[in-house]
């Protein structure tokens, strides 16, 4: 049995190509091993995204080479359509095929190297078919594929070069996937795509019967549906009516990924972007206005926090985060020790981020040992609060840090409440402050459940 390994770059929508792509191969007779092991066939599922893409794809060739110097490499995606012909000339690479040719691998495969040319390229403004694919068996969650290609002409962007005009399937059709994916036992699904909100161009119709509204209001009435999760969003796209039914619908987790590319307008219109500051400020607001101070994992009763603990820590955010927030550090850190003082009379510690160093500033002492004697910790970094909470510290975070969900504002200092959850403590944390589980399921014994496998 001839043995296949795939490399991801880039997206979870090439995650969720890559995926499908790996079950053709497994169900004509491959293998599938991992890519760091030997293998007869390497693909590499490439992107076009970053200055180093190029780099890192020569880099996993020459992994592969080392692997097995006679494996047959194979590269596919993003970087594989813009730049066919120079990758193929890269030594180590058999096979290149473009936007229209990687879902028909199995037909391309051809281990006589001797062949004149092996690179299969297409025309872009011709690949105007909707694949459909998504991710199973490797994670937890899922990424379903429910549109491809952009219509949009940033400035920046070559993703419509890549991946053509923007398309995706039927309502009908992704209500089909999402069911069979939920009779795989999968728990969570995350919508993907190059510009999900533009869902409802089939292939070449484009004239519209459904947007991105309709699928996700038809998603929130499947029954045995777990979780349901709205990946990257353009801001122009993300309507009040789609924040409304989101806050609503306990299926769809309450998380937006709306990119930003800068907040002067002028850049933006420079940009080619199909919204300005004022746009992406109105959405924020709205989200806010939805949000329920009230709805906190202080609704908990599960209490085991360590108590004892001579002093507090206080992290302030760096010199990089403060500038992105136009904020100022030291009066950041007055104002949090002023407070503190309000509600403790322990010392308290200001520690610095590991940013911070390049100002001369240094810890000299690991967080891990100061969070041995420490009471409790106040943190705009969500990696330190979540280090905090594994180690059984109380931590209180700002409502910018997804870490805030599990801590604490400080008028709630004499409250504090953590799952006793004994070993399983430090995977509840990550998982939570991964964001993979809805408050309901955390505040009832769901979450604790699931992972301990009941």
């Amino acid at each position: 049995m001839m043995k296949v390994a795939f490399k991801t770059l880039g997206c979870k929508l090439n995650f969720s190509e890559t995926s499908s792509i790996a079950r053709e191969f497994t169900k004509n007779g491959y293998e599938k091993v991992d890519f760091n092991k030997k293998s007869d066939i390497y693909v590499i599922n490439t992107c076009s995204v970053t200055q180093n893409a190029d780099k890192e794809f020569k880099y996993l060739v020459n992994k592969t080479k080392k692997n097995n110097p006679n494996a047959y490499v194979v590269a596919i995606g993003c970087y594989a359509q813009l730049k066919p012909k120079e990758i193929s000339s890269i030594d180590g690479v058999d096979l290149v095929l473009g936007a229209d040719k990687k879902f028909d691998i199995l037909n391309y495969l051809e281990f006589d190297k001797k062949i004149s040319q092996n690179y299969h390229s297409c025309e872009i403004s011709n690949v105007d078919k909707f694949k459909p694919s998504y991710s199973f068996g490797d994670r937890s969650r899922s990424f379903l594929k429910i549109q491809d290609g952009c219509d949009y002409q940033c400035s920046y962007c070559t993703i419509p070069l890549a991946r053509g005009k923007s398309r995706s399937p039927s309502v009908n059709s992704v209500i089909d996937s999402i069911k069979v994916l939920i009779d795989k036992g999968v728990q969570e699904v995350v919508l993907t795509g190059v510009n999900i909100g533009d869902f409802g161009i089939n292939e070449n119709v484009k004239s519209r019967k459904n947007n991105f509204f309709d699928l996700l209001n038809q998603i929130s009435k499947i029954n045995d549906l777990k979780r349901l999760r709205i990946s990257s969003i353009e801001p122009n796209l993300l309507n009040n009516d789609i924040i409304d039914l989101v806050s609503e619908c306990e299926k769809i987790l309450p998380h937006f990924h709306i990119p930003l590319q800068s907040g002067s307008d002028k850049i933006l219109r420079l940009m080619k972007r199909r919204y300005m500051r004022n746009v992406y400020e109105k959405r924020f607001d709205y989200i806010k206005s939805m949000c329920n101070d009230k709805d906190t994992i202080n609704q908990m009763t599960l209490k085991d926090w360590k108590k004892d603990g001579q002093y507090i820590i206080v992290i302030p955010p760096s010199e990089h985060t403060a500038n992105w927030y136009d904020m100022q550090v030291e009066p950041w850190i007055e104002n949090i020790t002023s407070e503190l003082k309000k509600h403790t009379d322990r010392p308290i510690k200001v520690r610095y981020k590991f940013a911070n160093r390049i100002h001369g500033r240094r810890n000299a002492t690991p967080l891990s040992v100061e969070l041995q004697n420490c009471f409790a910790m106040v943190s705009w970094h969500s990696m330190a609060a979540c280090e905090a909470l594994i180690a059984g510290v109380p931590s209180f975070t700002s409502e910018h840090s997804p870490a805030n969900r599990v801590s604490y504002s400080l008028n709630d200092l004499d409250k504090i409440e953590q799952p006793l959850y004994s070993d399983l403590r430090e995977k509840w944390l990550w998982s939570l402050i991964g964001n993979q589980f809805m408050l309901s399921e955390i505040t009832t014994d769901y979450a604790y459940k699931y992972i301990n496998g009941e």
